[in-house]
């Protein structure tokens, strides 16, 4: 190699997670460049350091660290909720007022398109299925009964 590898392939090396390929040309570097040479000890002793280290956290420390990751997660969420719910807000805000602004129109009573008799008929004839028709049948009853007592309130 020309040119030195960086660091993060020296560390690949170490591991063992580079290609076979890759590893035979990073020894042949190796051989030669006495700085990448000294990188890779490097990393053997801090390795072997961080082996030596036999004092495992207690239980209480292993909360407490649990626990300031957890409110650490649950902060970034809140924010990220603040966040959306600010954009919606200011969303609703600004169609609430374009629609305010927007001039009103009176809206026909019927479509030209329909007969008069459509339009005031508030129960369509055509029924296409069962639960249509029971639905209907309770709706037809009750203006039945409604029409018959106002034709009662009207006689008394």
């Amino acid at each position: 190699m020309n040119t030195c590898p960086d660091k993060l392939e020296i560390a690949a090396y170490y591991d063992g997670e580079l290609a076979a390929d890759r590893a035979q040309a990073m020894r042949a570097h190796l051989a030669e460049c006495q700085a990448c040479r000294a990188e890779l000890d490097g990393l053997g002793l801090v390795s072997e350091s961080l082996a030596s280290v036999k004092a495992p956290l207690s239980q209480i420390s292993l909360y407490r660290l649990h626990r300031r990751v957890q409110d650490a997660m649950e902060q970034n969420l809140l924010h990220m909720v603040r966040r959306v719910c600010a954009a919606a807000a200011a969303v609703l805000l600004a169609s609430s007022l374009w629609l305010i602004s927007q001039p009103r129109r009176e809206s026909p009573a019927a479509p030209p398109w329909t007969d008069a008799s459509m339009a005031t008929s508030s129960i369509s004839a055509d029924v296409h299925s069962p639960a249509g028709a029971w639905y209907l049948g309770d709706l037809r009853a009750s203006e039945a009964d409604a029409r018959s007592a106002d034709v009662k309130n009207v006689s008394d």
